[in-house]
């Protein structure tokens, strides 16, 4: 938690990793981190001072002796504070910014993704949004398959936190047990309205319609996908999400009492 923060932050991994050990000695001097660490000492110096000035250590002498110890966190909060502040003040810079560009002609984007490593992130594209209606044709089995059950659980734990609606419509021969994955459920919490298409409607390839954008995945045989930015091809593809979704039936599925998922959202 305390690297993940320290990195958001701005910190390097040998300054982070000063600081952790600092966490776990109480306090100590430069030459017992550096034996402790395996750095040299005039590298510790470097990234003692670099804390020291963000109030993140401090240092004292004892007997003529340097010993540093880690401040009081309120430091790091207001470090955190700082940072959110600085982020939504860019944020406002952008929405001025903004206006010199509306109506401005975009010409259509498209990202390529090729490898597992590669198509396992096109949905980190989606973070960036909120309040925002997600549109998917999803073959579940074989998205599963493709990105992995923990990549889908942080998806969808982000998801629910941006305040992002799904809807979304499974193939009939790719359907999967929700209760062996709890973060697929259904109800008005889970934010996620499912239904199943017809038999005769199947495929292996997903897509998901949001704000201007369609992302497509490949099945695991071919791994590939791409996103495609284009405000009249995503009105189209959303036009045929709505004639399946109107063909389609609703999943027929009991919440469990306890809802593991979600619990761990609170």
């Amino acid at each position: 938690m305390i690297e993940k923060i320290l990195a958001e932050l701005g910190f390097s991994p040998n300054t982070i990793l000063v600081y952790n050990r600092l966490l776990e000695l109480g306090n100590a001097s430069a030459r017992e981190l550096a034996e402790k660490i395996g750095m040299p000492r005039s590298s510790i110096y470097d990234h003692l001072n670099i804390l020291i000035e963000q109030g993140l250590i401090v240092e004292q002498d004892e007997d003529g002796k340097k010993i540093f110890q880690v401040n009081d966190i309120a430091h790091l909060k207001r470090l955190m504070r700082d940072k959110i502040e600085a982020l939504e003040l860019q944020s406002k810079n952008i929405d001025a910014y903004a206006p010199l560009h509306h109506g401005k002609s975009v010409e259509p984007k498209i990202r390529h993704f090729k490898g597992a490593e590669q198509v396992g992130k096109i949905l980190n594209d989606l973070y960036w949004y909120q309040n925002t209606e997600i549109l998917s044709i999803w073959p579940m089995r074989e998205m599963i398959a493709v990105l992995g059950t923990e990549y889908l659980e942080n998806f969808n734990r982000k998801r629910i936190k941006n305040n992002n609606p799904l809807r979304v419509i499974w193939p009939k021969d790719k359907i999967i047990d929700i209760d062996e994955y709890p973060f697929l459920g259904i109800s008005k919490k889970h934010l996620r309205t499912l239904r199943i298409a017809p038999m005769n409607m199947t495929w292996n390839m997903g897509h998901t319609i949001y704000e201007d954008k369609v992302a497509f995945i490949s099945s695991r045989k071919e791994t590939f996908g791409f996103i495609v930015q284009s405000k009249d091809f995503a009105d189209l593809m959303r036009a045929q999400f709505e004639v399946v979704w109107g063909v389609s039936k609703p999943m027929k599925y009991t919440s469990p009492t306890k809802d593991t998922f979600l619990e761990s959202l609170s």
